[in-house]
């Protein structure tokens, strides 16, 4: 484990970040197809459709680039990765490599 534990994480801070980014990543086999449709349909206005999944892949494996041919790659090693990783940690993880902002990468920041 590199970063902060998913045990150590507070509850609430993951709960949150689930229920902001991803509210089925504990249904889905790491492709939400409701949230690729919305993105679609709304052209991003309303969100991206990634998962945690998604973004986790692209934090660790591509590069930002908005192409379809990482969106599609994306989607491949999303699949791979929740094959061979169970959700809490892929959620722990994406927790210690997502980008806060303001030059602070994961949760411990």
């Amino acid at each position: 484990v590199f970063g902060v534990p998913l045990s150590e994480t507070s509850d609430s801070v993951w709960q949150a970040i689930v229920a902001s980014e991803d509210k089925r990543f504990f249904d889905h086999n790491g492709i939400d197809f409701f949230g690729i449709a919305r993105a679609v349909l709304s052209l991003g206005g309303r969100g991206g459709g990634s998962t945690i999944t998604q973004q986790l892949a692209k934090n660790v494996a591509l590069n930002p680039s908005r192409t379809v041919t990482r969106k599609v790659v994306e989607l491949f090693l999303a699949l791979g990765i929740e094959r061979k990783m169970r959700k809490r940690s892929i959620l722990e993880a994406y927790l210690n490599t997502v980008y806060w902002g303001h030059g602070v990468w994961g949760v411990a920041g």
